[in-house]
């Protein structure tokens, strides 16, 4: 025996007439607007079946799923929120000091000797003694920040490669197909 389905659509509407809300118990992650997100679990699911026909009990789950998501729905709108380069693969931060200590000493002794023009006989004409000693410290203090396209991917490869993923990745078009997943019969 077939047995009826009423739609997502439906749903609201039977909420409606008894003035409450199908979305009641519906906690969106922070930063997501509720209202925005009901309006795309609608849109994405008007049409669609119910996985359940009993109008209260969607009501409830709706919460339960919320809250059992809400982790992983706080995680999306932390990793879509990274503050990034679109334009840039290649960004380095580094920080390193060098320090030299250096200590010693040196001596030696310098002899110039000098032949006659009637001799082949070398002798000593002046003789020196030099000693010395060094100490010493030296800090070098290095910082940098390195970035931008090493040339691997173009400019404009990274741009087409953005513009796909912030398509993809809009947080309420995530959360909506979540929802369809889970409480609609996708029969298209």
């Amino acid at each position: 025996m077939a047995e009826a389905k009423i739609t997502l659509i439906g749903m609201m509407n039977y909420f409606a007439e008894e003035h409450s809300d199908l979305f009641a118990n519906l906690a969106p992650p922070t930063g997501v607007n509720k209202d925005t997100l009901i309006g795309a679990i609608v849109l994405r699911g008007a049409e669609f079946p119910m996985l359940w026909a009993n109008p209260y009990f969607v009501q409830t789950m709706i919460g339960q799923w919320s809250n059992k998501m809400q982790p992983t729905f706080d995680r999306w709108v932390k990793t879509l929120a990274i503050d990034y380069e679109p334009l840039y693969n290649y960004d380095r931060y580094e920080e390193y000091t060098d320090k030299e200590n250096t200590a010693g000493s040196s001596s030696g002794t310098n002899t110039r000797k000098v032949t006659g023009y009637d001799s082949d006989t070398l002798r000593t004409n002046d003789q020196n003694t030099d000693e010395s000693e060094a100490e010493g410290n030296r800090q070098l203090d290095h910082k940098a920040h390195l970035y931008g396209n090493i040339g691997v991917t173009t400019s404009q490869q990274m741009l087409e490669a953005e513009m796909d993923i912030s398509r993809r990745f809009n947080i309420y078009e995530l959360i909506a197909e979540e929802f369809c997943n889970e409480f609609c019969v996708m029969v298209y």
